[in-house]
């Protein structure tokens, strides 16, 4: 067995530039065995090209297998080589990224090694599953969590949740309360709104937030986003068409039925 079971942690950037990393897979080591485990393609559906992670993962897991060798332009180092991760961990490019995630405290065997890998990809990688989603709101709720994750904000500096900008109404100031907000120079750039779409009043309400927002504080109507979640039955019904011409006329309408659509969307308001 050898002396360092070491684990490799893949990760994905969106953007090399910024270099906003997200845990997608870990590649895991103990005696001659190696074990991987990557998020399904469900799962990791915020990448930017699907096919080029489903070409990385089985990149990955063909020299795991030993039917793609490493190093490329030399001889072939078998995974009982203690070089053997040291190699793998430069199989990265662009995009896809691999660190060394360090070792395994407790001794494991080649049996536990598959529990180990499991255990640590709960831990590191893997999306929590929701058993049960309440309301439509606690939908658009989770999706909508989700999708500022996946599109690098929740650790940027400038990103708020939720957000407070106090507006002009008539002769009283009142503060406005936006579910989220990237902040520049002290300056709002963007607000995201969630909106349930089949409410009269929540349609109503947040029509009239950013129509303020735009009105008194001088805030431009493209970058103002309402987060909706409509699928294309739901599109077809007269009212809830309604419902989004209403917000049309004052904000950016993102519907998160379409999770990658809206997650390009997200980006460019946030970008």
């Amino acid at each position: 067995m050898k002396d360092s079971q070491q684990y490799l942690i893949a990760k994905y950037s969106a953007d090399v530039r910024r270099m906003e990393l997200r845990n997608i897979g870990i590649i895991l080591a103990a005696g001659d065995t190696v074990v991987s485990r990557f998020l399904s393609e469900e799962d990791a559906q915020f990448v930017n090209d699907i096919n080029v992670y489903r070409r990385w993962v089985a990149y990955w897991n063909g020299v795991i297998s030993g039917e793609r060798p490493i190093p490329v332009n030399s001889a072939k180092i078998a995974k009982t080589d203690s070089r053997f991760m040291a190699e793998l961990l430069k199989t990265q490019d662009g995009n896809y990224r691999l660190f060394d995630g360090g070792s395994v405290l407790d001794n494991v065997s080649a049996e536990d090694i598959d529990a180990a890998a499991d255990y640590l990809f709960k831990e590191l990688v893997s999306v929590e599953k929701k058993s049960v989603i309440e309301t439509p709101h606690d939908q658009l709720k989770v999706t909508t969590n989700e999708l500022m994750e996946a599109a690098g904000l929740l650790d940027r500096e400038d990103f708020q949740t939720p957000y407070k900008v106090v507006c002009q109404i008539g002769r009283v100031q009142k503060p406005l309360i936006f579910d989220y907000a990237v902040i520049r120079a002290q300056k709002v750039r963007s607000v995201f709104q969630r909106v349930k779409v089949h409410g009269q009043q929540s349609v109503c309400s947040s029509a009239f937030m950013f129509e303020q927002l735009t009105e008194s504080a001088g805030f431009k109507r493209k970058n103002c986003a309402a987060l909706i979640n409509a699928d294309d039955d739901e599109l077809t019904s007269d009212e809830i068409r309604s419902n989004i011409d209403l917000l049309e006329d004052r904000a950016t309408i993102i519907n998160v039925a379409n999770y990658s659509e809206a997650l390009d969307r997200v980006r460019q308001m946030a970008a």
